[in-house]
């Protein structure tokens, strides 16, 4: 915030009035002499420098230059080897909102995710999330590292955790139910299906016959990551991510993709990033246009 400076200019003007006296012309009989009295010199006016009043000077902390609301957006690559398919890639990402704070302890950043969008690659299937099951999971509150290294400023946040479709008693050690029947599962999405649901379209092929797919699939998974990075041009915060988000197959309706279980994703993590761009504080999922900010 820039603050205007103002002046205020006062001036004093005195000014007095001078007597004189005069005698007229008569007989030889003296006129008596009248006193006058003493003209009194009076002390010169002085003027005073103008009164300005200085602008309050402002500190350029690393606060001032990363607290705030921002649009958020993680976004990975990874590979992943199929039964029948063989390795595919593909690249997506995760945009939500988020707040930096500071307080006594340090700074602290506010997560809500808002929208998933499929971005492309050589996978055979597209996966869909409508932003009711982004938006299930809960607001995430974690301590972020930002310090000034040599007029640089640098984040870090550690490793956090978000558990979807599924309550578990330790979200970092419990291992992810594999049956929609664990009494852990819930319905996160409220579609009346276990786990969380998202929607698979593409063209499978097995052998020489090619399968279109427009299919459901219900999972539960464990969202998991870091990030660093640097304050760059514009305000933006910009970065590396590490994803360790693992999921569990719990069914779907179509049986064929239910045949490979779960098959574990790799991170290209250097085709992988995190970034923050400033919005109005009163911003929501709703009244952002993410893929205008990025």
């Amino acid at each position: 915030m820039r603050l205007l400076s103002f002046a205020l200019f006062a001036s004093l003007v005195a000014c007095g009035e001078a007597t004189t006296s005069s005698t007229s012309a008569g007989p030889v009989a003296s006129t008596p002499v009248v006193v006058t009295a003493p003209v009194v010199a009076t002390a010169p006016v002085v003027a005073t420098a103008p009164v300005v009043a200085t602008a309050p000077v402002v500190v350029d902390t690393v606060a001032s230059k990363v607290v705030g609301r921002y649009a958020m957006r993680v976004r990975l690559t990874t590979s992943q080897t199929l039964p029948f398919l063989g390795k595919s890639k593909s690249t997506a990402s995760l945009y939500k909102l988020a707040t930096i704070a500071e307080s006594e302890e340090g700074f602290t950043l506010t997560e809500s995710a808002c929208e998933f969008a499929f971005e492309g690659g050589t996978a055979p299937l597209k996966i869909f999330l409508n932003p009711e099951t982004v938006r299930s999971g809960p607001a995430m509150t974690t301590a972020i590292k930002i310090w000034d290294d040599k007029g640089v400023v640098r984040f870090d946040r550690d490793f956090a955790t978000v558990i979807l479709g599924a309550q578990l008693k330790d979200a970092d050690l419990d291992a992810l139910p594999t049956n929609k029947n664990d009494p852990r599962v819930i319905d996160a999405d409220q579609d009346g299906q276990a786990g969380v649901t998202a929607h698979a379209s593409g063209t499978i092929k097995l052998g020489f016959i090619k399968k279109n797919i427009e299919a459901d699939i219900y999972f539960v998974q464990r969202s998991r990551d870091k990030f660093t990075g640097t304050l760059v041009e514009g305000g933006r915060l910009s970065g590396s991510v590490i994803d360790e988000t693992e999921q569990s197959l719990l069914g779907s309706n179509n049986v064929l993709l239910t045949l490979g279980g779960n098959v574990p994703t790799v991170q290209e993590v250097e085709q992988s990033s995190v970034e923050f761009v400033r919005i109005s504080d009163t911003a929501t999922c709703d009244t952002v246009k993410f893929k205008t900010v990025f």
